[in-house]
């Protein structure tokens, strides 16, 4: 097959470092291409080869399982905003929008749906931290009829030896 796929991304980011909590504001895009169905010889699709890890979303990694494959990033473009919070040097929250679209329309439509993230962070001490993750997604059109809405929630606390 001939490929020739493409992809890239920019964030604008504005910080506070003055004021309360020190917030930063980010605001992006994220352009994955995808295969077109009218160029069955050509293969436009983006293939991450060695970036299937959650960038952006833990639960997004197991959701794209319904386009053929877990972790498979392609055919997606989204808008992505967040907020960025400094309570302490050793405490954090990040929260985040994200709009999702895809490129090449599926049977049914082209938005993949919306997603706000919440990632609080602690670090007891230099070997001891912890997060609270919180993922909603909310699924739109271009996946099939019925598609509930899922949640991704984990609290974690790492031990360095």
């Amino acid at each position: 097959n001939d490929k020739r796929a493409f992809a890239g991304y920019g964030f604008l980011t504005r910080s506070f470092k003055n004021a309360k909590f020190s917030p930063s504001i980010d605001i992006g895009y994220i352009y994955l291409s995808g295969d077109k169905t009218s160029t069955p010889d050509k293969d436009e699709g983006w293939d991450p080869v060695f970036g299937r890890w959650p960038w952006i979303s833990e639960l997004l990694l197991y959701y794209y399982f319904y386009d053929g494959e877990i972790a498979k990033f392609t055919n997606y473009n989204a808008w992505r905003t967040s907020l960025n919070l400094l309570f302490s040097k050793n405490t954090s929250l990040a929260i985040s929008y994200n709009y999702l679209r895809a490129n090449e329309p599926s049977a049914t439509g082209k938005e993949r749906g919306h997603l706000p993230t919440l990632i609080l962070r602690r670090k007891f001490t230099q070997n001891i931290s912890s997060h609270f993750w919180f993922e909603y997604f909310v699924p739109g059109d271009y996946y099939s009829p019925g598609r509930k809405n899922c949640t991704f929630v984990r609290w974690e606390i790492s031990m360095r030896f």
